[in-house]
């Protein structure tokens, strides 16, 4: 990860603009053929669409997908960021914190190293059931172990006990925003995150984790931090005064365990 931590270091932050165009032209005709009522309903449509271990093609279904039905997912723009990061880092474990439907595993893991593993914690096993499906169809089930039906506070001592003290290469959280510090704090301290750690986490612009943006700030010393500029990935059109809205995955490389100094 030399490389990665020598060109962060000296880099500004990065910005990409999104284009203002629909990949797709609006079928109205897609809502009665493809109807999404419980997480599961995403499967068959994601299955017409791609064949078994085409990822690409997969990650193609999954956006079109979701310019109809808007969801929590990272989104193209993001995901790209996501691979970039996975791209230079090279990491053998990665932890990741809210699986949701896999989507942003399938692009890092397409990225990762033959003998690489993940781990993934999503807190609601409906979610988590659809993912194990879309890893195994995506051929990548032997390389993902998933937590599900707990709180990330409560997945986090397990994750411990797996790693046995070994921190991982890069941690993506992408869940509850307000507990992003209380969960990184705990990580801290069962030396999941250590030194040389690539922290991600998304949606720290908005809807914001101010907390933890100041917490890993590189004044502080035990982090250096970029910011991914990105926009807001959860486009909510149905809302008459809704605007696109900024934000940014973070890019926190753990420098030491020193304490954290007051700003």
């Amino acid at each position: 990860r030399l490389a990665f931590l020598m060109a962060f270091a000296t880099s500004g932050l990065t910005t990409f603009v999104p284009s203002s165009q629909s990949i797709t032209e609006f079928d109205p005709g897609f809502y009665s053929d493809w109807p999404y009522i419980i997480p599961s309903d995403i499967l068959p449509y994601i299955f017409s669409e791609a064949k078994q271990g085409d990822v690409s093609a997969m990650i193609a279904a999954f956006d079109k997908f979701g310019e109809y039905y808007p969801m929590y997912k990272c989104g193209d723009e993001k995901g790209k960021l996501l691979e970039e990061v996975i791209q230079e880092t090279k990491p053998k474990v990665v932890l990741e914190i809210g699986s949701f439907l896999g989507y942003s595993a399938i692009r890092m893991l397409r990225n990762m190293k033959a003998d690489s593993k993940m781990i993934t914690i999503e807190s609601k096993s409906e979610n988590a059931e659809v993912a194990r499906q879309i890893f195994s169809y995506a051929g990548f089930a032997d390389k993902v172990q998933i937590l599900k039906g707990k709180l990330a506070k409560d997945a986090i001592p397990e994750v411990g006990k797996l790693l046995k003290g070994v921190p991982v290469d890069v941690v993506f959280m992408d869940h509850f925003k307000e507990s992003y510090l209380e969960d990184l704090i705990q990580m801290e301290k069962l030396g999941i995150v250590g030194e040389g750690t690539v922290l991600l986490a998304d949606n720290v612009i908005y809807p914001g984790a101010p907390e933890f943006l100041g917490y890993v700030s590189t004044r502080k010393g035990r982090y250096e931090t970029k910011l991914l500029v990105a926009k807001f990935e959860y486009e909510q059109k149905w809302k008459p005064d809704w605007t696109p809205k900024a934000d940014a995955i973070s890019v926190s490389i753990f420098k030491t365990y020193n304490s954290v100094e007051e700003s």
